[in-house]
């Protein structure tokens, strides 16, 4: 089948005896037949239309499974970079809060102190150890869901630490043109079957028109095969048929009334993508926004208990504060330094997420 009909090309040979009074009668024939059916009511045009959309709609929805491997390897390995970074800080902070209760144990011993800051000081490295196994736990379970994305079994694969791993935060456009939906997988899948589907209404309407078929014959036919190709025994025939259908019991109407329905549902679907995927980006803007914004108040929490520590030393070899007092601060400097690595590391990952919903990524393609 094509745009411009059908075509087909057949050939037979045969050899038959008939008796008659004067004896046997035999015959011999070679025709080759051809044949050719125009497309004049768009029917076969609109079923490789159909065809096509449906053949694209599959190639976006592999594209998009490409994507979502794509950016789950890329979350995962991020997660588990912030783990690292957590375990790396959770660490330093069991060495300084392990030191603090050492003291306060021999202040404890000494009389100095009262049981309530002893408990403290247990309670607090305790929460810190368990949140070190938290973060580890964590950690084995990325490094696992990382084996399986990339075909490896999670026995045999490792990702080795980087406790120092600087986050990069790419800052997306203030606007970002809708058009880049259209790269969407999702949105392009829809957008296929749609188009399918109303191609198919095109199919059914053409069922109601009769079917032109021209035919072609020649060949030719002897009494004996030895003259079987002589010129004088030469034969054709040309000629068109008509065939149409007259009474169907409703068949035809009922199928256009479905693929009309089918097409209705998937372009439905197709508009219920796009709201979605309009949806997706703005609540990925929006949260990147509010990240880049906590990042800024975490890394000035930061940069000013960095400065206390720094006072804090000072006034240590000065011999006004005391050793605990300094440790405490180093504690604080960890924790908020965690805080704004975390952010950070989130910030990363709402990139990704960003990155996916846009199809894979913002800039001009």
């Amino acid at each position: 089948a094509g745009l411009s009909g059908s075509r087909g090309v057949g050939g037979s040979g045969s050899s038959s005896g008939a008796s008659s009074a004067g004896g046997v009668e035999n015959s011999v024939s070679a025709t080759l037949t051809a044949s050719w059916e125009p497309d004049l009511w768009g029917q076969v045009r609109r079923g490789i239309e159909s065809s096509s959309a449906s053949a694209q709609a599959s190639d976006a929805l592999l594209a998009g499974v490409r994507l979502s491997i794509s950016a789950s390897v890329a979350s995962n390995y991020l997660a588990l970079r912030q783990q690292d970074i957590d375990i790396g800080l959770l660490q330093q902070q069991q060495q300084i809060n392990q030191q603090l209760l050492d003291m306060i144990q021999a202040q404890y011993s000494q009389g100095t102190v009262a049981n309530d800051q002893l408990l403290q000081a247990q309670d607090q490295l305790s929460t810190v150890v368990a949140a070190l196994q938290t973060a580890q736990r964590s950690r084995e379970q990325y490094e696992h869901a990382l084996a399986v994305l990339v075909g490896e079994a999670p026995s045999q694969f490792s990702v080795a630490p980087v406790a120092q791993y600087a986050f990069a935060v790419p800052r997306p456009p203030l606007s970002l043109p809708s058009v880049l939906l259209l790269r969407r997988p999702d949105v392009v899948a829809a957008e296929r079957t749609a188009a399918a589907a109303n191609a198919k209404i095109g199919v059914a309407d053409a069922a109601f028109f009769p079917t032109l078929d021209l035919t072609a014959e020649g060949g030719y036919r002897a009494s004996a095969l030895g003259s079987l190709f002589s010129v004088p025994n030469r034969i054709w025939t040309l000629g068109p048929a008509l065939a149409a259908t007259l009474f169907d019991g409703g068949a035809r109407e009922a199928a256009v009334q479905q693929a009309q329905a089918s097409y209705d549902q998937d372009a439905a679907t197709y508009r219920g993508t796009v709201l979605s995927a309009l949806q997706n980006v703005e609540d990925n803007l929006s949260a990147i926004n509010h990240l880049h914004v906590q990042a800024d108040t975490y890394q000035q929490i930061y940069t000013r208990n960095q400065q206390l520590f720094g006072s804090q030393q000072a006034q240590l070899k000065a011999g006004t504060v005391s050793q605990q007092n300094v440790l405490t601060q180093q504690l604080i400097v960890l924790q908020t330094e965690q805080n704004l690595r975390d952010t950070q590391g989130q910030l990363s990952q709402g990139s990704v997420a960003l990155i996916q919903s846009l199809g894979g990524g913002w800039e001009n393609h």
